[in-house]
């Protein structure tokens, strides 16, 4: 909330990643099919033998395909399986609070890979209400998005915006980034950042100054200053700046007293 926080502890983790591949499966445009297809056995490249991943796929409803295994072959199996759709809706919100609700008890790096256009049809739950599902999450959602593949070839209109959007706001606030990628040589970097990322962060922790239990979301901001507070500048062995950029969730709910 705009004031200074005393940091209590600070460590640099590495540690096994736990990923929900939650995949958009519907027949309503047959190329957004065959993208979340191509995008979905890609990642396959990027599993590590500790890793843990299950693979969901939604429509109307969400069918759990493959639970969490550290089995590479059992994931592509599943994967294998997605070739007819049955359904036209895309239910991307509540796929999204289904995931989020299997993985709620789950320790350590978990994070949903979401392969999806953004769009929803036809959920229970309102844009609103999911997202403030993501904000209370300590899930992290990778977006993938499958529309802007299509955008980039027929042009930007209202949807694709609001779609596009959407996924920035639910991967924001969940600690996490969206994806969009034009071409199909842009996955591989895309998947070993986010690999990246989920193996290998920094873990910090403090108490609020101001530990109100009023059950609201207080926003976070999350910085690197020098000892002088300024921004913090790193370079290489050349002296050439490095850019960087913080990944971090934008808030909490605190508990109700």
């Amino acid at each position: 909330e705009g004031e200074p926080q005393t940091i209590t502890n600070f460590a640099a983790t590495e540690a096994p990643m736990t990923v929900c591949m939650l995949i958009e499966f519907s027949n309503k445009y047959w190329g957004f099919l065959y993208l979340a297809l191509r995008d979905s056995y890609e990642f396959l490249n990027f599993m590590e033998p500790k890793d843990w991943v299950a693979v969901v796929s939604f429509d109307m409803n969400q069918q759990i395909l493959q639970d969490f295994t550290q089995n590479r072959y059992e994931v592509r199996q599943a994967l294998d399986t997605l070739r007819i759709p049955g359904f036209s809706e895309t239910n991307l919100w509540d796929a999204l609070a289904f995931a989020i609700d299997r993985m709620k008890d789950i320790q350590g790096r978990k994070a949903i890979l979401a392969v999806c256009t953004g769009v929803d049809t036809f959920s229970k739950l309102n844009y609103g209400e999911m997202l403030k599902i993501a904000k209370a999450s300590d899930t992290v959602i990778y977006p993938v998005s499958i529309l802007e593949f299509m955008t980039v070839r027929y042009g930007d209109n209202i949807s694709t915006l609001q779609a596009k959007n959407a996924l920035t706001s639910i991967a924001k606030y969940s600690g996490g980034q969206a994806y969009f990628p034009r071409f199909e040589a842009e996955l591989p970097g895309i998947y070993e950042q986010i690999s990246d990322q989920l193996r290998r962060q920094y873990s910090l922790g403090f108490v609020p100054s101001n530990p109100s239990n009023d059950g609201k979301f207080h926003k976070l901001e999350v910085k690197l200053v020098d000892e002088q507070g300024n921004p913090l500048t790193i370079t290489d062995e050349k002296g050439k700046k490095i850019k960087y950029r913080v990944v971090s969730r934008q808030g909490y709910y605190s508990p109700k007293s």
